[in-house]
């Protein structure tokens, strides 16, 4: 606890729900996640920012699944609880990636002569209610006050 703020260090891990699904098939790199906190953040036993206090991530890399067998990727960081009082930043890395069938469509492509390579990967779906951790990349400050407004 720094002044009316809690300070959460660097390389704390935190984690989050997904509240809506993410795909790379429709996804932008910019787009927001909607995210949940999973668990309550406590300090000395009392409960901070309360499981399900609504948190936003970005995406960062959002590449459709493509030709020869090749995954969908999708990651994303962490930008800020969105509280009532305003956002408050918290920082560090999300990701998720497709399936990656490569070695599939190059043997189907090598067994018809290269004439048929059609195979494709699977787009990277990140599901509503996946859990997911971040890392955090810096310290991160959550006023009380901010955090007791949180839905």
């Amino acid at each position: 606890m720094h002044g009316n703020a809690l300070v959460v260090p660097a390389e704390t891990r935190i984690a989050f729900v997904v509240v809506e699904e993410v795909s790379s098939k429709k996804a932008r790199k910019g787009d927001l996640v909607r995210l949940a906190l999973r668990d309550d953040l406590l300090f000395d036993g009392d409960i901070i920012v309360p499981a399900g206090a609504p948190a936003v991530g970005e995406i960062t890399v959002a590449a459709k699944k493509g030709w020869m067998g090749e995954g969908g990727r999708l990651a994303a960081r962490m930008l800020y609880f969105d509280f009532d009082s305003g956002p408050v930043r918290i920082s560090g890395p999300l990701g998720g990636t497709g399936d990656d069938q490569t070695e599939l469509a190059t043997l189907t492509a090598l067994a018809t002569a290269g004439l048929i390579p059609f195979v494709t990967g699977k787009s990277a779906v990140i599901a509503e209610g996946t859990e997911l951790a971040v890392v955090l990349d810096r310290d991160a400050r959550i006023p009380i006050s901010a955090a007791s407004t949180a839905n």
